[in-house]
């Protein structure tokens, strides 16, 4: 049944068997550790518990400059669109998808209610405010942090240490720079929230068994696919789980199945839900069955190194292709990383488990292959960044988390303190890393600050009705996506007291505004006509950012006559394309033919 564990006759240690000393499962005695730890006050002798304030640190300490970064891109959309919002809305998020057609002009087919949750949160607390928006989102991966420490702790019976430095090493990983620097990367913190969550109920269940244990671990996985239907990925780890650590489907082949069933049901139930809210299913079946080739294969092949690269280094795969003193300015660490795996890894071979600790192979295969291609397989849908490999890092931080205790569990005292010193530094050695991953998102968030409080100047000082031109395209020399999808939202609460937008007419260059190209093209259009129209005939404001991080260009009919008329002349054009180009002439610069990818790119 459901409710019960996979192997029930299992025996289960008494009160009286537990250890009293403080040590690990399996692991040597440490009195002298102890009787240093009976100095402390009464909360921080628990070794987890001094665990969690390690990894705490760790998730929250480096990313503290972070909190200066300002809006970017689509952030400016998400605080618009939940701002005002009434206290129930999100709750409405899960029968309908949480950015409606209005936002972006095409409607975005996901669900996501609680990154909607978390929005309504800011807004609540302060809209508007980088500073508590960062807060939120580090606090989403300060949480990861915490259930990647249970999740090496109790699913992969790790000791304390051990299952501190696996967690504190997924908090610094170059590639999470991207989901705590970035106020709209909460979105993959979020749903790795449920994800791991619902996969430590399993596991938990696995153990100790429990109908309680085992609806939770269905509620969790429900919740989980609710907000990204690519969590259905848990069911491969569920089964790997049971064929590799708890060895359910080994004792109780037929049982173990039948309790994946109503896992397997919540799966076709979600997507019931989200083909009843998107008016679609929320993926192509067709689309699906043709892409099973052996290109596909290839490709995922390919993904592989391109995951473990952004891992590592916290940059787009196409840096890869840079000579290599050009690809590893920050990363010099890989052969010391080599060294201390290997020898943990001959450390864990002399090793002796306890009875009941699953053995170091299998650890590794489940944690270190197992999770990480179950994680890593829905990136076949999506563009590759580094955000992307979030979830799957959990599974590499643990593999080396079980390396380290392979290497703490040994007989020889120099190997036992050396595995912790080594592990500890191998999270030093890769904390160090990020802030030269984290520094372009901090000036870049500086230019976006500068930008806005730069237009909303201009706007407030030029003539009620006056056209406004913005061309903010290619403005960083770290991510050319800084402002894309940023107009109108924001010239509009909650960035500004009121409502900018209303005042002039505004256009700005495709890249810059919300709506797909041909959304964009007549909205555009009927702009100019409308201020066109105006009896008062209101001056032209062109403003043009440029990579070079100066203050902006800004033209003027007052000074330049010919304005009004190549500006009238962009509404007669024939193609978006060729009002793109027109746009761009506008603004000094060479005609482009720059539309963003349809659709926010999370």
């Amino acid at each position: 049944m459901i409710g019960q564990p996979a192997e029930p006759g299992a025996a289960r240690p008494s009160a009286a068997a537990a250890p009293t000393t403080g040590a690990a499962p399996g692991g040597p005695e440490q009195p002298a550790l102890l009787q240093r730890l009976g100095s402390l006050p009464i909360p921080l002798r628990h070794p987890l518990l001094l665990a969690a304030l390690g990894v705490a640190f760790a998730s929250v300490w480096p990313y503290r400059s972070t909190s200066s970064v300002f809006f970017l891109n689509e952030d400016f959309a998400l605080g618009h669109s939940f701002a005002g919002r009434p206290a129930w809305y999100w709750l409405t998020l899960f029968a309908r998808p949480w950015l409606d057609a209005s936002v972006f002009g095409v409607p975005v087919l996901e669900l996501r209610p609680l990154v909607a949750l978390s929005y309504q949160l800011d807004a609540w607390l302060g809209a508007g405010q980088p500073a508590l928006s960062h807060a939120m989102t580090i606090a989403a991966h300060l949480l990861c942090g915490l259930l990647v420490l249970a999740i090496a702790h109790w699913a992969g019976r790790l000791s304390e240490p051990a299952a501190a430095i696996s967690a504190m090493l997924f908090a610094v990983f170059p590639s999470q720079a991207t989901v705590a620097a970035w106020t709209a990367g909460r979105i993959e913190s979020i749903t790795a929230l449920c994800a791991l969550a619902a996969f430590l109920a399993f596991a938990l269940w696995r153990q100790r068994g429990g109908r309680w244990r085992s609806g939770l671990a269905l509620g969790l996985f429900l919740l989980a696919l609710l907000n990204d239907v690519s969590a259905v990925f848990l069911l491969a780890t569920f089964v790997a789980y049971d064929l590799l650590l708890s060895r359910a489907l080994q004792r109780r082949f037929r049982a173990t199945l039948l309790q994946y069933a109503p896992f397997a049901a919540l799966v076709l139930l979600s997507l019931a839900v989200h083909w009843a809210a998107l008016g679609q299913p929320p993926f192509n079946l067709a689309a699906l069955a043709q892409s099973l080739s052996l290109a596909t294969v290839a490709k995922f092949g390919s993904l592989q190194f391109v995951s473990l690269y952004m891992l590592v280094t916290g940059r787009m795969w196409w840096v890869a292709f840079l000579p290599g003193w050009l690809r590893w300015p920050a990363h010099r660490l890989p052969l010391l990383e080599l060294l201390i795996l290997v020898i943990a890894a001959f450390a864990a071979i002399r090793s002796r488990m306890a009875p009941g600790v699953p053995g170091i192979g299998p650890r590794l295969v489940f944690f270190g292959l197992a999770w990480w291609l179950a994680a890593i397989a829905p990136l076949l849908a999506v563009s590759e960044s580094p955000r992307r490999v979030y979830l799957a890092s959990v599974g590499l931080a643990i593999a080396v988390g079980v390396l380290v205790d392979a290497l703490r569990r040994s007989r020889s005292c120099y190997i036992n303190q050396g595995g912790i010193i080594s592990g500890g530094w191998l999270v030093v050695l890769t904390a160090m890393l990020l802030p030269a991953v984290l520094q372009p998102w901090i000036l870049t968030g500086l230019r976006s600050q500068g930008m806005l409080r730069t237009l909303h100047e201009q706007v407030r000082r030029v003539p009620d009705g006056s056209l406004v031109v913005v061309e903010a395209s290619g403005i960083s020399p770290f991510n050319t996506d800084l402002w894309v999808r940023a107009l109108p939202f924001a010239l509009q609460p909650p960035f500004t007291d009121t409502d900018l937008a209303q005042r002039v007419f505004l256009v700005a260059t495709p890249d810059v505004w919300c709506c797909p190209r041909d959304e964009w093209a007549a909205q555009t259009r009927q702009t100019i006509r409308a201020w066109a129209q105006r009896p008062d005939q209101p001056p032209v404001e062109v403003m043009t950012w440029l990579p070079a991080g100066r203050p902006p260009q800004v033209l003027s009919s007052a000074s330049d006559p010919t304005l009004r008329a190549r500006a009238l002349a962009v509404a007669e054009a024939a193609t978006p394309e060729e009002m793109a180009d027109r746009l761009a002439q506008l603004a000094g610069l060479p005609g482009r033919r720059l539309f963003p990818p349809v659709g926010p790119q999370w």
